[in-house]
This record gives structure tokens, sequence and C-alpha cells, in this order.
């Protein structure tokens, strides 16, 4: 819907007028755009695989089946259905829980690191 949008406080301000995001596509393997979404408060429709499903809080996000169209028009319905207090209020929670970037990073390389150890019959602590 929108070109590519780099200044940062333009990008928040479409934010701040969205009433949800609604993501498209299951190929986003970090969901940064579901945490930027979420950090700027707003509801998402996801689809349950991806990188946006692990980082949408249930209480302030609706899944739908990757690539259907119906699933995603019932997720829309879904979402928009609830009490608007409530999920804006979930919404706001699930805002102060959003892993940064770097929070991001630093558990995927820990997790890397995790798989390399068990190849190699190396056990890692904590």
């Amino acid at each position: 819907m929108f070109a590519p949008v780099y200044d940062r406080e333009r990008l928040a301000r479409i934010m701040a007028s969205c009433d949800a995001l609604i993501h498209g596509s299951e190929a986003e393997p970090f969901g940064l755009v579901a945490s930027e979404a979420m950090a700027s408060g707003l509801p998402l429709i996801v689809p349950d695989t991806g990188g946006c499903a692990e980082v949408a809080d249930p209480y302030a996000s609706e899944l739908y089946a990757a690539r259907d169209a119906e699933s995603a028009a019932a997720a829309i319905g879904r979402l928009f259905a609830r009490d608007p207090a409530l999920l804006l209020r979930a919404a706001a929670v699930a805002a102060r829980h959003v892993r940064s970037d770097r929070e991001h990073a630093v558990e995927l390389m820990d997790y890397y690191a995790g798989l390399v150890a068990a190849k190699h019959g190396v056990r890692r602590t904590a």
C-alpha cells in the first residue's frame, strides 16, 4: 500500500494512524515488520507461519492460514469483532515486551551456536 518509508518520524505517524497491521507474507524470517507494528501499539493480523507468527502476541493478534485469503479475511473479522478497548490495552501491553533487533540477533546467534555445539557433541553451559 505504501512505498518504502525511510523517514522514521513519517513511519511513526503512519503507524499511529493505523488500526492494525495486516501482514501478508510468511516468508519474513525475523518478523521485524510485525515487531515494529507491535512496538507502535498496533494489533496484528499475520500468517500462522514465519517470523511474524513467532512475535505475535495472542492477546493483541489474530493468525490466519498462510497463503489463504479466506482465512485472512476471517482473521480480520475476528480482530475487529473484539472489544476495542481490551484490544488496544492488550496491544499496549504487548508493545512493552517487543524484543529489539539486537536482542533478537543475540538470541538467534545463541541458538545457532547451540546447534553447532550439538552437532559436534560439545556440551554448552549457560
